[in-house]
Order: structure tokens, then C-alpha cells, then sequence
């Protein structure tokens, strides 16, 4: 049986998420946004945890995508997809 999860956000917290998941070779995919919580992970640890799981976008600033118009939508996405390629050096595939 194969099967993934899904992560969002980004807190700190992920690092000792993802030690379970290591520990049990389960695979996770982490939708990261940058500027919206207050303990987030650091690029370091987001490099770190790319190395055995999927790090995907998930807007910048973390709105409700619904409540912008195209233009600015596509702004959050966009950026959130740039910044995780300059951080991970690698296509970022996935959103959520």
C-alpha cells in the first residue's frame, strides 16, 4: 500500500512532524506559506525537510484567495512557487 499527507502552513513545529514521519517512512507533502504564522519554519529547515518530502506553494501571505481579484491572486501564488524554487533550487510542483 502507498499512500502520502499533506501538511499546510509551515510551523515549527513540522521539524518533530517530520522526525515521525522519517521514523515511520512515511511520506508528507508540505504546503508552505512564508509571511503568515509567527513561528515558522526556516528556509534551513524547509532545505532540510525537502530532502525526504514534497514542499509545495501556498500563497505568500496566506488569504482567502476567493475574497482577491485574479491579478492579486495570481500574485500570491506566483510568489509563494518563485520564492520555494530560489529557496530549494528545484521546480515547485504542487499547490494547495
Amino acid at each position: 500500500m502507498i499512500f502520502t499527507t499533506s501538511w499546510d502552513d509551515g510551523h515549527v513545529l513540522d521539524n518533530k512532524l517530520c522526525e515521525l514521519l522519517n521514523k515511520y517512512q512515511i511520506k508528507g507533502t508540505f504546503f508552505l506559506s512564508k509571511n503568515y504564522l509567527e513561528e515558522p519554519l526556516h528556509d534551513d529547515e524547509i532545505v532540510q525537510i525537502s530532502n525526504f518530502h514534497e514542499i509545495g506553494a501556498h500563497t505568500i501571505n496566506h488569504p482567502h484567495l476567493s475574497q482577491l481579484d485574479f491579478n492579486c491572486q495570481y500574485k500570491e501564488i506566483n510568489q509563494s512557487k518563485i520564492w520555494l524554487e530560489n529557496l530549494l533550487n528545484k521546480k515547485c510542483q504542487g499547490f494547495c
